[in-house]
């Protein structure tokens, strides 16, 4: 991680403080894939280039899972890859269900690997999943209980899966279920209430200076990728605060446009309380105008839909190539060339500049040059105030004179 600029901290601290679905990983088959092709970053997970399956996919997934379920063969990855497919198709309750039997063929496997890590980092998302799905549950956080309690035993029995990520995971259900999420006591950064406080070192929030472990980010970037947070106004919310938090301002914008995207088709937190006090506020791409100059502004809010579009453009030429695939009865469960010759995801060139901390010092070179200027005004007027003091106490009082 890049050392911070003083200067730069305090300038993003002060604005944050003064400016006026479903969060837990899947793991199956495409889990490791994924994982093994490497995590994108936050321009990627923001701006949506990652790849959509069909529901056929998933649908002939559960039929290949059934059939090797009933033949005895691959049972434990097949009763993962049988309940993700449910839940990616819409049935968390199904999947609750299909998972079940996989737990005591652990219990009877001599070597059962991860699987038993696997079963509950599962479990707990189907729980998650379903309370999201049943609107919330009117209050009820039951699931999200099961939820807590499952993927807490994930992390325990495997605290480095996904790359030691998962806590972010679990500290997202944690701030579902803290009803005191909605006060500004140690649960809001500035005025804005985030998932970060469950995440970040206890001891940290309420500081004037919150550091930002890049475990966190690619905590968050995994809930998209691996989860199904790709319309969470919270997680991007999040990742907008963190990103500007660690100095990188045009990446937590680019996080930010996307809250805003979300919001204006009708997304909203799904947290119960964090938004009921009328001084909390929800980031959005405004706040950033406060610490980018208007030209770095517009120029990364163009690129954002520059990139939402070829995302789009993308998405749609990976989806015609799976289902192309699945047309001539191939699946990646039964053919292991199935993705080759896959699009490839291609950024559109971004502004030179302007992403990474290194690209701030155009929204930040006035700022410095005022500072430094003031600096500079200051440190000469104490000079000369006290060569003109000296001088007078000298011709007031030659040498030699008692």
């Amino acid at each position: 991680m890049n050392i911070l600029h003083p200067i730069r901290v305090v300038f993003l601290v002060l604005v944050l403080v003064s400016a006026s679905v479903a969060w837990a990983c899947f793991w199956d088959s495409d889990t490791l894939r994924t994982e093994a092709n490497g995590m994108p970053g936050v321009v990627e997970a923001a701006t949506g280039f990652y790849p959509v399956y069909p529901d056929e996919y998933y649908e002939r997934r559960i039929e290949i899972a059934r059939e090797r379920i009933d033949s005895g063969t691959h049972l434990l990855d097949s009763y993962d890859n049988l309940a993700v497919a449910l839940d990616k198709l819409g049935d968390s309750s199904a999947a609750i269900e299909a998972i079940a039997p996989k737990l005591e063929l652990i219990e009877q496997a001599d070597d059962p690997g991860d699987h038993l890590y696997r079963y509950h980092a599962n479990l707990g998302t189907f729980y998650a999943h379903r309370w999201i799905r049943n609107g919330t549950s009117g209050g009820d956080l039951k699931d999200l209980e099961l939820a807590q309690e499952s993927i807490a035993r994930a992390i325990e029995i495997n605290p480095d899966a996904h790359f030691g990520r998962e806590f972010v995971q679990l500290g997202a259900i944690e701030w579902l279920l803290n009803q005191e999420a909605g006060s500004p006591e140690n649960m809001w950064i500035g005025k804005y209430p985030t998932m970060l406080v469950t995440v970040l070192e206890p001891e940290s929030i309420g500081k004037w200076r919150l550091e930002v472990p890049e475990k966190v980010v690619e905590g968050l970037i995994g809930l998209v990728m691996l989860g199904a947070a790709q319309e969470s106004v919270d997680v991007y919310a999040a990742l907008a605060i963190a990103m500007s938090l660690q100095e990188d301002t045009s990446l937590g914008l680019i996080a930010a446009l996307r809250v805003d995207e979300l919001v204006e088709i009708g997304r909203h937190s799904i947290h119960p309380t964090a938004y009921q006090s009328s001084d909390a506020q929800l980031i959005n791409a405004e706040f950033f105008s406060l610490s980018l100059v208007d030209q770095d502004f517009n120029e990364v809010s163009a690129y954002y839909d520059v990139a939402r579009e070829a995302a789009d453009e993308y998405r749609a030429e990976y989806t015609a190539f799976v289902q192309s695939k699945l047309d001539q009865g191939l699946h990646p469960d039964t053919h292991e060339a199935f993705f080759e010759g896959e699009p490839k995801a291609v950024l559109p060139e971004m502004p030179n500049g302007l992403f990474g901390r290194a690209g701030h010092s155009r929204s930040f070179f006035v700022v410095e040059l005022i500072l430094m200027g003031a600096g500079a005004t200051v440190i000469a007027l104490f000079v000369g105030s006290f060569w003109f003091f000296r001088k007078r106490i000298w011709i007031s009082t030659p040498p030699g004179a008692s």
